[in-house]
């Protein structure tokens, strides 16, 4: 009988490289199955989703002692105060919080579904011709849902920033980044964990450069992401946007915020 002969060089190489292959369809497979579930579950969470939010009431004053403040709160739903009463949205009850010291005329130029770039094009020209002395821009939420990049967003809300200051170089300006979109209830895993991952990658683009560049930050997704995660009653019955209570939770970091841009804040008034 004759000896097996042992396996050439050749051989071995090909039975490598035929595994490898095999390997690599499979990792391939997986990716595709992956991205094909999140965007079914992209498609199932954002289906049906209302027509553009407005807050019915714009404008309103707060307040009837102190100096007077104009005060515009700009952005996405978060600013228009989907999800709750308007009433109980951050606009209005931030506006409230300051009417403790100030006779505040408060606009409000929010729109459900405004990406940073939206912000840009449509509210940036009423909230500058306003010449406001306090602005609040909640955004950033539908940039992470749209997948934009952290690069685009920050140069977004530079020339934002830099426009409300041209048109008042006192303006106090305060910026909430986005919040965590990896607490919210209707994204289903693995999206959720997705979305909260792509939120991070934002925010810390966002954060040290609102910092820097002389604003003041209210950090929602630092500060609330746990309440949030712990409670998902906080959220409306969207099971996307705050409701009341959601809102409340957030103030608790805008209002101190606000005080501090108020108090703190350089004025950007060239000398």
């Amino acid at each position: 009988m004759v000896p097996d002969e042992p396996p050439s060089a050749v051989d071995g190489w090909f039975c490598y490289a035929t595994n490898m292959r095999i390997i690599l369809v499979f990792i391939g497979l997986f990716i595709v199955v992956l991205l094909l579930v999140l965007l079914v579950e992209v498609w199932l969470a954002m289906r049906n989703r209302p027509p553009a939010y407005r807050n019915v009431s714009p404008n309103a004053e707060f307040g009837q002692s102190g100096p007077v403040m104009h005060y515009v709160v700009m952005g996405d739903s978060t600013a228009a105060g989907e999800g709750a009463p308007y009433e109980a949205g951050i606009a209005v009850g931030s506006a409230r919080y300051l009417a403790a010291q100030y006779q505040v005329k408060l606009t409000n130029v929010g729109v459900s579904g405004a990406k940073t770039a939206d912000v840009e094009g449509d509210q940036l020209a009423q909230a500058a011709a306003l010449k406001p002395d306090l602005v609040l821009i909640s955004v950033g939420a539908n940039d992470v849902v749209g997948r934009r990049s952290p690069q685009a967003v920050e140069a977004g809300l530079r020339r934002i920033t830099d426009r409300l200051v041209a048109a008042n170089c006192k303006v106090k300006i305060v910026l909430t980044g986005s919040p965590n979109m990896g607490t919210i209830t209707r994204f289903a895993q693995p999206l959720r964990t997705v979305a909260g991952l792509q939120t991070h990658h934002l925010n810390s683009r966002l954060y040290p450069w609102i910092t820097a560049s002389g604003y003041t930050l209210a950090p929602i997704a630092r500060d609330t992401t746990a309440a949030f995660r712990d409670d998902p009653s906080l959220f409306g019955s969207d099971r996307f946007h705050p409701n009341a209570r959601g809102y409340a939770v957030w103030l608790k970091t805008i209002n101190p915020a606000l005080n501090q841009a108020l108090a703190d804040q350089l004025s950007h008034c060239k000398e």
